[in-house]
């Protein structure tokens, strides 16, 4: 296991000043892109690419579209193993496989994490002192395990519609982290390694702009209408738009914001309600809607609950979770 020390001598991302000018640039645009690339896979990038946080902020415009890429590639992965096998279960499990090995677990550590730290969790600190822990809990492996299930079973289910849902999931999926990251204070941990990091990516919260904001979102748009027939295409952005709020409101009643561990489980919570959405539209249309919207609020109350008791206990003297004694 990587030592906390390690880890701080890493630095923040850069040899250069924190505090520097931006430009508009091609140039300077195009390293934001691969920025991004380097940041959300395992891709090798040019060595002039670093990970300057305020370049890391301005590159989360282009999330969405390194999230087409990614699922784009899913999508080859599953049509080449659904036409080799002749199995939409396995096309399903060897694509997902694939965008795991593409982005380095790099979201699904984040829901473990997220999973183990509201499980374990009852106080803010508790939480983060849980999610900066480099081990994996009960919450996070049963969670992570039961997400998988399902993703793949949706995948399966969805057949030779499936690699458009995993082009726009993808993409949607990601599409969450700009406003999340620009709406939300980012929380910092005394007890996260790369807090000198992310102290300094909070800090550049302006620069993700109203200019970048709309880039997110008409990729986004683009790539869903482009992808997907309107009807689904307007469904997968209702989604998006019903994932922003509830995790906004999520993550500042539990976190007072957001940190990168909950970014990765929106990210991976967004990607599996578009296939479910999707799918329930393929098989029943309009009438299985209505129930999938109860089972979405029969799952969502008790994390409602526990919102609005963490909230009530914050007024009040400090409560201990009883998983935490």
């Amino acid at each position: 296991m990587i030592s906390s020390d390690e880890i701080r001598a890493r630095g923040v991302g850069t040899t250069g000043p924190l505090e520097r000018e931006f430009g508009t640039s091609v140039s300077e645009e195009m390293g934001c892109a691969v920025t991004a690339v380097m940041f959300l896979t395992r891709v090798p990038c040019p060595v002039w690419c670093e990970l300057h946080p305020g370049v890391l902020m301005r590159s989360m415009a282009w999330f969405p579209l390194v999230g087409t890429a990614v699922g784009a590639f899913c999508a080859w992965c599953f049509e080449c193993a659904l036409h080799a096998f002749g199995s939409s279960y396995l096309a399903a499990s060897l694509s997902t496989m694939a965008g795991v090995w593409l982005c380095g677990c790099f979201h699904e550590d984040g829901l473990c994490d997220s999973l183990d730290g509201f499980g374990g969790g009852w106080t803010q600190a508790q939480i983060l002192r849980i999610m900066t822990d480099s081990r994996v809990g009960s919450y996070g492996v049963i969670g992570a395990s039961l997400w998988l299930s399902a993703k793949v079973a949706a995948l399966a289910a969805l057949g030779e519609a499936a690699p458009g849902a995993l082009v726009v999931g993808h993409a949607l999926g990601r599409a969450t982290c700009a406003p999340l990251v620009r709406f939300n204070p980012y929380i910092l941990s005394a007890d996260d390694a790369k807090s000198d990091f992310y102290g300094a990516f909070a800090a550049a919260a302006p620069l993700l702009t109203v200019a970048r904001l709309a880039l997110a979102a008409a990729t986004s748009l683009v790539v869903a209408f482009a992808v997907l027939p309107a009807a689904q295409a307007q469904l997968a952005l209702a989604v998006l738009l019903v994932a922003l709020p509830f995790a906004s409101a999520y993550g500042r009643t539990l976190l007072s914001g957001v940190v990168g561990d909950f970014l990765g489980a929106v990210v991976c919570a967004t990607e599996l309600a578009i296939y479910l959405a999707l799918l329930a539209h393929r098989h029943a249309s309009a009438r299985a809607l209505p129930p999938l919207a109860k089972l979405l609020v029969f799952l969502a109350l008790p994390h409602l609950v526990r919102a609005a008791s963490v909230r009530a206990s914050a007024a009040g003297p400090a409560a201990t979770h009883p998983k935490s004694s």
